[in-house]
Parts: C-alpha cells; sequence; structure tokens
C-alpha cells in the first residue's frame, strides 16, 4: 500500500493562521480526496464540490492520541484547566476510531485554538519527509501554503 492510499480519507484541518489561502477555508475541516506527496500537493473537498489544493505543510492532522496525553502530562502546569480537558476529550475521541469522533475532536481543537498545535502538527510533519529530501529541499526554497 502506498502512501497516497494512505492519506486519502484523511480529515485536516486548513491551518487557521494560514496568510495566504486563495478559497479562504483557513480554519475550516476537510478531506483529503487524493494526493501527491512527491509534489506536495493534497487535493482536499469540503463537501458541496468544494475543492481545493493545498501544500502539506497547510493542513493539519491530529497527533496520536498517546502523544496527546503525553503532552498533557508533560506540561501540565503550562496548560489552563479547560484546555487540558479539551485535550483529554480530544484523546478519548481519537481513541474510538470513529469519523464522527474525529470530527467532533477537531471541532474541540477549532474552539479552543490553544491547544491546537498540542493536538494536532501539519501534515508534512506528520509525514515526516517519507515524501523524499526533493519536497524538503523545496520547502527549504518555497513555503507552500496554500495554493
Amino acid at each position: 500500500m502506498n502512501q497516497t492510499d494512505d492519506l486519502t480519507g484523511t480529515l485536516v484541518l486548513v491551518h487557521p493562521e494560514l496568510p495566504e489561502d486563495p478559497v479562504n477555508k483557513q480554519g475550516q475541516m476537510a478531506m483529503i480526496i487524493f494526493a501527491e506527496p512527491e509534489k506536495d500537493d493534497i487535493y482536499v473537498t469540503f463537501g458541496k464540490n468544494e475543492r481545493a489544493l493545498y501544500g502539506s505543510d497547510a493542513l493539519l492532522v491530529f497527533k496520536k492520541p498517546n502523544d496527546i496525553y503525553k503532552e498533557m502530562m508533560t506540561n501540565t502546569k503550562d496548560i489552563a484547566i479547560p484546555d487540558l480537558k479539551a485535550l483529554y476529550r480530544i484523546g478519548n475521541l481519537l481513541e474510538n476510531g470513529t469519523s464522527k469522533g474525529a470530527r467532533e475532536a477537531m471541532q474541540l481543537a477549532v474552539e479552543n485554538p490553544g491547544i491546537l498545535n498540542k493536538a494536532m502538527e501539519t501534515l508534512q510533519s506528520k509525514l515526516g519527509l517519507d515524501i523524499g529530501n526533493a519536497v524538503e529541499q523545496e520547502q527549504t526554497n518555497a513555503k507552500s501554503y496554500g495554493r
């Protein structure tokens, strides 16, 4: 199974602080419909025939529930109580493994911007440069953000 198949159907969040987004979908949920990681082209849909093309650094995905819990335990004193509760709830929703749970978790993350970086990471980071050094080099030369 290749990476493209792994990504199809993945729920993502368009980075809320994306400086330039031609379709103005910052902070909105989308689903990956096609990916060419070697070109850093990630095609997403927002439903209702709305589609867009992004680079992997413009899309956020959830960290693994265990990583979220680890973040909570490591930085407990630095995280406000409401944020800790939201993080815990997100971890629980993700552990259930349902798409409804993932959507609810993403909604919680959007509503609590203080925890976004604790619960989510860029797709680029998640792929861990399995996409190859050519893309890494390209990324160094130019930010790909929304296209």
